[in-house]
């Protein structure tokens, strides 16, 4: 991967909020492409490091 870490948007798996994240890497999977992203959970006050799938992050836009 090139360029810079990005903010994003993330829906884990079994999650009913999306958490803030910081998207790290990205690779081509089985199934199309996955994100390398690291997010913070707040109810369970931790940090979490975990690939995630296309439809489970999104791009943080600013205005």
């Amino acid at each position: 991967m090139t360029g810079l870490i990005r903010h994003v948007w993330v829906r884990p798996p079994f999650a009913v909020v999306d958490h803030p994240g910081l998207l790290l890497s990205w690779r081509d999977g089985e199934t199309g492409r996955e994100f390398l992203v690291n997010y913070w959970v707040e109810v369970d006050n931790r940090a979490v490091t975990q690939w995630l799938t296309m439809e489970q992050v999104r791009p943080a836009l600013t205005s």
